[in-house]
């Protein structure tokens, strides 16, 4: 069976803990990048979580890794802790991961 991992900063893998999912705590996106090719290689995951600030600093090639990923579903998620700053974009953010899991764009009204 496929596991979920999640590739996130110290201080929120707490909260992951919580929810059953393996976690990969790690404060730097080298180290990051370093968790999400080993777990590419590993094909024991079936969903990678992982932080999209981590993301931001990968170079193209891991980038488009990411993108191009159908299994494992990796999803980089906005774990940042000032949710008003985001608030304008939630509505887009939801859409284009919906669109990137089941290949279609759905209008949030």
């Amino acid at each position: 069976m496929s596991k979920v991992l999640a590739i996130v900063y110290p201080e929120v893998s707490r909260g992951f803990k919580f929810s059953g999912v393996q976690i990969k705590s790690t404060p730097s996106p080298e180290l990051a990048k370093k968790h999400l090719l080993d777990a590419l290689r590993s094909r024991d995951y079936g969903i990678i979580i992982i932080d999209e600030d981590y993301l931001s600093s990968f170079d193209e090639h891991t980038r488009h890794l990411v993108e191009e990923s159908i299994v494992p579903l990796i999803v980089p998620v906005p774990l940042e802790m000032r949710w008003r700053e985001k608030a304008a974009r939630s509505d887009s953010y939801v859409q284009e991961m919906i669109r990137r899991a089941i290949g279609y764009h759905i209008k949030i009204r």
